[in-house]
């Protein structure tokens, strides 16, 4: 116990002694934060077609529409554009009446190096459109990504599409 005395009066003379230094720093030793812009923001009301099982779909929509862009100060971005959709159709033919539902994502990523690779992009498009009553449901998806390498290959390029009708 004696001994631990001494060696910590020590260690508090050698800080005490560093305090009246000024700090040292490395000049921009922070990175800037990455500068983040909402480029669009706004809703938008349109009409839209879309064949849907069995016949015509005409649909009165509401967007909700957004896109945002993000770079670093190394000059990586990322930039997405996405919106949602939700609104009410009638079928051209049956009269049966249905709710819409759409999201829909797409952001491509890309490094600051001089020939813009690597670069991944990503693309979702999910529309779910239900029936009422004893209309059908209708499903929809497109996945896809795509992948060049810092060498300028394509590494991935990934498309999938999924459809179902479900009649009740």
């Amino acid at each position: 116990m004696l001994r631990r005395i001494p060696l910590v009066v020590a260690l508090a003379l050698v800080v005490a002694a560093g305090c009246d230094q000024a700090p040292t720093a490395i000049d921009e030793a922070t990175p800037e934060a990455p500068g983040f812009k909402v480029v669009d923001n706004f809703w938008l009301e349109a009409s839209f077609s879309q064949a849907n099982c069995l016949e015509t779909v005409d649909a009165d929509l509401r967007f909700h529409w957004l896109e945002t862009y993000t770079e670093s100060a190394s000059g990586n971005y990322n930039y997405q554009w996405k919106f949602t959709v939700h609104g009410k159709g009638v079928g051209r033919d049956t009269g049966w009446e249905y709710v819409w539902n759409n999201s829909f994502d797409w952001s491509p990523h890309q490094h600051g190096a001089p020939a813009g690779y690597p670069y991944t992009e990503s693309f979702t498009d999910n529309w779910v459109v239900i029936g009422k009553g004893q209309a059908p449901n209708w499903k929809s998806k497109v996945t896809t990504k795509f992948t060049v390498n810092g060498k300028g290959d394509v590494t991935v390029d990934f498309v999938k599409y999924d459809e179902t009708c479900k009649m009740k």
